[in-house]
């Protein structure tokens, strides 16, 4: 429940993918070391009558 006392559904997910295989060459992952770039999403959802 959110403070006003909403309902509040969140969900997380999170991934490893290849660099390779996705084409990652621009951005902060080009500037990784590792071939492997860690994703993670989260979302958040809130009730609305």
């Amino acid at each position: 429940m959110g403070a006003d006392g909403t309902e509040i559904v969140r969900f997380t997910a999170r991934t490893e993918i290849n660099r390779d295989e996705y084409n990652v060459i621009q951005g902060v992952a080009s500037a990784v070391i590792s071939k492997k770039v860690d994703v993670l999403i989260t979302a958040e959802a809130r009730k609305q009558d």
